[in-house]
């Protein structure tokens, strides 16, 4: 294969020179538009917030309903824990760029996972379980690894990197 195909040109600060609807027809590079994923910041704590704020009332009201019980052997379950923990902790890490804002995030984000199964306990027909938290901790420590060390995940949903800067962010 030809290498103009497999590195399109380059201006002197890396950025491609034929990127976003102009582009070249050979590059085939994925490009999305800049400000479909990064919002300026206000829309971006908004839609956060809104988004982890109806997670916060839906989960729990979920969790104490017996009908919603998750069938199975409890493997799903904590496959389902895991995989909810881990989305709404990449949601905050894409809403909130700060480190501890991040941080407030995944702590607001344990709480609500303690706080599930606390409820669960209280509910005839449910009960409460160390392994579940276990699995929304598990869920929270993948979405951070994933997001720290798989670069497109990274430079999508934050391209700015302030948790590397050291800055505050927004």
């Amino acid at each position: 294969m030809h290498a103009a195909l497999l590195h399109p040109a380059r201006d002197r600060r890396g950025i491609p020179l034929f990127s976003g609807p102009f582009r070249r027809r050979d590059d085939r590079s994925l490009t999305l538009p800049a400000n479909l994923l990064n919002p300026p910041a206000p829309i971006r704590h908004l839609i956060g917030a809104l988004i982890l704020g109806i997670a916060m009332l839906l989960l729990p009201w979920m969790a104490v309903q017996p009908a919603l019980a998750p069938p199975g052997d409890g493997f799903s379950d904590k496959m389902m824990h895991a995989a909810c923990f881990a989305g709404l902790a990449v949601i905050g890490h894409w809403a909130f760029r700060g480190r501890a804002a991040r941080l407030a995030v995944m702590l607001a984000l344990l709480s609500l996972g303690i706080g599930i199964e606390w409820a669960q306990s209280l509910v005839p027909g449910r009960e409460a379980s160390f392994v579940d938290v276990a699995a929304d901790v598990t869920g929270l420590i993948l979405a951070n690894i994933l997001l720290q060390r798989w670069s497109l995940a990274r430079d999508m949903l934050s391209p700015d990197h302030p948790a590397e800067s050291g800055s505050a962010g927004d």
